[in-house]
């Protein structure tokens, strides 16, 4: 219960010492008989599964890292993330936001405690005036000496003010999780980036050897027609095959160099200063666990973000509803005032004050209805925002898992296609060499085996990339991975 204080503001010339034992108790009765005002907060329940669909079989145990992209066992892709983490921009306006709320939150904290301030004032004033009863005008000098330490402090009856603090708290924790989703983003991307760089080199590989091919064709096709053995038709064709691989050489550099530019500027350089030497890329990615689906809930920081602004909603709606009550404030002073210098600070100039004020909204038109039906609304969507991005996370994952699983069999798959047209590429060119069939039965086999070689390619490097997916919708990495812990 609240227990009912009559606090009537006066003042006297004197004090007595008397008087702060009465203040001290009924700010600490005031303090403790305090209470919140509107529906508590709850953290959200969510119902998951207890496995999920698609799970990737490993026979080798997974070793976990500090840092996930360290599961990759790749010194150039750790050199990478570290410049990440260090020069990227977007991660440093992240950092400075979490500031920003965090001062907020202190700001907002201010408020519970009583405020004190001193005032020093020295008035000196000469003003001309009138006198009404002798018609004469006067003038008057007056000087003011004054050094108040004034005490104000808004009881916290409804607890308005804690849950205003409370709301700021959870904003900040908000931004902290925000930080944590923006770095899970930027150091994904740039693994993400920097295998479709690998892949890229890989292709251009690829189309050099297939290019030196064709111009050895070219010559040899060139030379049996000077020699009257083929038509010329072969020679033409050789031809469109070198200058059709030239021209995909050039694709593949205009990528790849957009690709090195997206890198740079992930990591916090210019482009015009990066350079990414050539690296093809080789193997096939780590299986990466996916746990259980209630550990994506624990580990996603985009889902703890949308929780926290929940929970800010949940504080403001608490807000609106202690704005029905009336407001009360505590006031005090103490100090010296005088008009003489050789009085100031004396016993002569002593003065203190003390007293309690209160308002409370009468009629104004319906605005905190509207207020609390809007906080209201703001609080819901929150929680279906939340919901939503519970949904999402779970649809990431089963995602990857499945792309992963297919990819993994489509590789296998091309890389057998990749041999049998190897093979038909070899009968095809022992065929013409020895007269029996037409050039077009080269080119066409030479023509399938690149496809499928560059089929095969991609599929390495979305096998990596859709890993590197799945890491993310996990929600990234092992233990901290960079990350502000909201604890500390």
């Amino acid at each position: 219960m609240i227990k009912e204080l009559r606090c009537a503001p006066f003042m006297q010339q004197g004090y007595r010492m008397s008087h702060y034992p009465f203040m001290l108790a009924c700010g600490l009765l005031i303090i403790t008989n305090s209470c919140s005002l509107g529906p508590t907060y709850q953290p959200p329940v969510v119902e998951t599964a207890a496995d999920w669909k698609h799970t990737q079989n490993n026979t080798n145990p997974f070793v976990y890292r500090d840092f996930w992209w360290e599961v990759f066992n790749d010194e150039q892709l750790e050199a990478l993330e570290q410049q990440a983490l260090e020069n990227n921009y977007d991660l440093m306006i992240a950092l400075n936001h979490v500031q920003e709320a965090k001062a907020l939150m202190e700001d907002a904290r201010a408020d519970i405690y009583p405020h004190l301030n001193v005032n020093p004032l020295y008035s000196n004033m000469g003003t001309l005036y009138e006198s009404y009863s002798t018609f004469t005008l006067n003038r008057a000098h007056e000087m003011l000496f004054v050094l108040p330490l004034n005490f104000s402090y808004e009881l916290d009856l409804w607890g308005k003010i804690r849950s205003r603090y409370e709301a700021a708290r959870y904003n900040w924790e908000g931004a902290i999780e925000a930080y944590n989703s923006l770095l899970l983003t930027l150091t994904t991307d740039v693994a993400t980036v920097y295998y479709q760089l690998r892949v890229s080199d890989a292709q251009i590989d690829l189309l050099q050897a297939t290019l030196q091919t064709r111009q050895s064709a070219f010559k040899i096709n060139n030379s049996r027609y000077k020699a009257n053995i083929i038509n010329y038709s072969d020679v033409t064709r050789a031809g469109l095959e070198v200058s059709n691989t030239l021209s995909e050489i050039k694709v593949a550099l205009r990528q790849r160099a957009k690709l090195e530019n997206s890198l740079a500027t992930l990591i916090g350089i210019s482009a015009s200063e990066f350079s990414f030497a050539h690296s093809p890329l080789e193997g096939v990615p780590p299986v990466i666990p996916a746990g259980i689906p209630s550990d994506v809930l624990l580990r996603r920081p985009d889902i703890a973000e949308a929780e926290r602004r929940m929970a800010a909603e949940n504080a403001m709606v608490r807000v609106t509803y202690a704005s029905f009550l009336p407001s009360i404030g505590l006031t005090a002073g103490l100090g010296s005032s005088s008009p003489h210098l050789k009085y100031f600070l004396q016993n002569k100039g002593r003065l203190w004050s003390y007293g309690a004020h209160a308002s409370q909204v009468i009629f104004d038109g319906g605005r905190l209805f509207a207020e609390l039906a809007m906080q209201e609304a703001r609080f819901n969507e929150a929680s279906a925002a939340y919901q939503q991005q519970v949904l999402v996370a779970f649809q990431q994952v089963e995602d990857a898992l499945i792309s992963l699983e297919m990819y993994k069999k489509e590789y296998q798959d091309v890389a057998d296609a990749v041999e049998w047209a190897k093979k038909t590429n070899r009968i095809a060119n022992s065929r013409y060499k020895l007269g029996v069939t037409f050039y077009l039965d080269v080119v066409e086999s030479e023509r399938e085996k690149l496809i499928k070689e560059i089929v095969l390619n991609d599929l390495m490097g979305l096998r990596f990339a859709t890993t590197i997916q799945l890491i993310k919708a996990i929600g990234g990495g092992w233990s901290c991975g960079g990350r502000i812990d909201i604890n500390h």
